[in-house]
């Protein structure tokens, strides 16, 4: 009897959604944090529990300041832990690393500050800029440069190992930083479609190809 022919191959994976604009993502609610009338930067999730809480920080430039939430499944937010930052310069971005640790972006300075935050049952304490694990510097301060806009947001993909930063504005750039010394740098685009940027988001998994990833900025 002649051989069995061979099987078919597998279908190809569905393509990856392309997520160039907002409309790959959807609203699931707006808060009002309690306790900020002002100057709150930017924020990351710091885990995502299996009852659906999140529990995320966020950035204030004035008072320099983090502060950490938790977010139930249904419900607002609710105030864990307030963080005073001395010794820091303009602080306008953080980004998760990993476990407690984060990153913060100053703009002036054009520094990326790394530090980690005391247990959230301490309900609090202050992150001197003396005792940070790491400061990287990236070159594009506004105090360095002499120009509009320095280092305004901050993401960090650790698969890469790389942090992604924005120069605010005049002219606004999108640019990666590997982690690890020498902390080699590379522009990846210019924005000229809008007045200035403000924050930026590594999306893994959410675009097609090899590399797989997309930055929302």
């Amino acid at each position: 009897f002649p051989p069995p022919p061979p099987s078919p191959p597998p279908p190809p994976p569905p393509p990856r959604p392309v997520l160039n604009t907002l409309s790959g993502f959807r609203r699931v609610g707006n808060w009002i944090l309690a306790g900020i009338t002002d100057n709150l930067s930017d924020g990351a999730v710091l885990e995502a529990t299996p009852d659906g809480s999140l529990r995320f920080v966020v950035v204030v430039n004035k008072p320099t300041e983090l502060r950490e939430y938790t977010l139930p499944a249904t419900g607002g937010p609710s105030l864990a832990a307030v963080y005073p930052l001395t010794n820091f310069v303009d602080t306008e971005g953080v980004a998760l690393l990993r476990g407690r640790a984060v990153v913060l972006a100053e703009e002036r300075s054009g520094a990326l500050v790394e530090v980690t935050l005391p247990a959230v049952s301490s309900g609090g304490g202050v992150i001197d800029r003396a005792g940070a694990s790491k400061v990287h510097q990236t070159g594009y301060g506004s105090d360095l440069t002499q120009t509009a806009g320095g280092v305004e947001g901050v993401t960090y993909s650790p698969g890469e190992d790389a942090f992604y930063f924005l120069k605010e504005k005049e002219p606004a750039l999108v640019l990666r930083m590997d982690r690890q010394p020498p902390n080699a740098k590379r522009l990846l685009a210019t924005v000229t479609s809008v007045g200035d940027v403000a924050g930026i988001s590594h999306v893994p998994g959410a675009g097609p190809g090899t590399d797989g990833d997309r930055l929302l900025v």
